[in-house]
């Protein structure tokens, strides 16, 4: 949004990245990126130490991946999910406790 409020775009990576290189775009700036329909602030999107505009931010890929799911009337899985619990036959889980060594 500029100051007016005013939505602009879309516009590429690149041509964000030029313009952010220039000093066109403060830190607070709220920005959307599809297929988010919120604005949010250009540092939620790409936080400090990071550099605006070079890389895909995770949130965005994932709300896209999460859209097409529901889109496709798929259940939505993460691109690194986490590993499932062990379970004994009974299919309880079974939990690995560290104890000290004895000496």
């Amino acid at each position: 949004l500029d100051p007016n409020e005013a939505e602009h775009g879309p516009f590429t990576t690149e041509h964000m990245r030029v313009w952010w290189l220039h000093g066109f775009f403060p830190e607070y700036m709220p920005l959307r990126v599809p297929p988010m329909t919120k604005h949010v602030k250009l540092r939620h999107v790409f936080p400090v130490p990071t550099e605006p505009f070079t890389y895909m931010p995770k949130k965005v890929v994932e709300s896209v991946a999460k859209e097409e799911a529901r889109i496709l009337g798929v259940p939505y899985v993460p691109a690194n999910p986490p590993p499932a619990p062990k379970t004994d036959a009974d299919g309880w889980q079974v939990v690995q406790r560290n104890r000290p060594k004895r000496r």
